[in-house]
């Protein structure tokens, strides 16, 4: 690995960002807030479940569920030793946005949304900046593996 503590740092540094935004949305907005009409929106809502909602109201399933992805995901790095700034980046962002959505879960029982896109008419689900580091995190994990296996590293 490049930097032994670049994975922390990237995971630190996205967990903390989500929780300002999340405090920040908690603290100051009462109402929806447009930011572009007819496509983006601050809304916030509770989200009992995970990811879409899934699982609603299944609190320690979802909590022991994520600490043991958490485990493995830690397992992964430990063996694998990512060297690539692609591997580096997405496993910070995938933790940190663990991390902070499994911190609301445990504090709070529930993970405060906020990003709310209407894209082609249709009303996304609403998400935080952890969803969103979870998601580019895994989409550049996998991309970097997709990479390994078309050049055989």
């Amino acid at each position: 690995m490049k930097n032994k503590l670049a994975i922390p740092t990237i995971a630190i540094l996205t967990f903390t960002i989500d929780f300002y935004l999340k405090y920040f949305i908690n603290t100051y907005t009462e109402e929806t807030i447009m930011i572009i009409k007819n496509f983006f929106y601050i809304n916030k809502v509770y989200n009992t479940g995970a990811a879409f909602s899934m699982l609603d109201n299944s609190l320690n399933l979802i909590i022991v569920s994520t600490i043991i992805a958490l485990g493995f995901i830690i397992y992964l790095i430990i063996k694998e030793k990512p060297t690539k700034t692609i591997e580096i980046v997405g496993y910070g962002l995938l933790i940190g946005g663990i991390l902070g959505n499994l911190y609301d879960r445990i504090i709070y029982h529930m993970v405060t949304d906020y990003l709310d896109f209407i894209i082609f008419k249709y009303d996304f689900a609403v998400f935080n900046f952890a969803d969103m580091g979870v998601v580019v995190g895994t989409a550049l994990i996998i991309l970097s593996a997709f990479k390994k296996g078309v050049t055989h590293e």
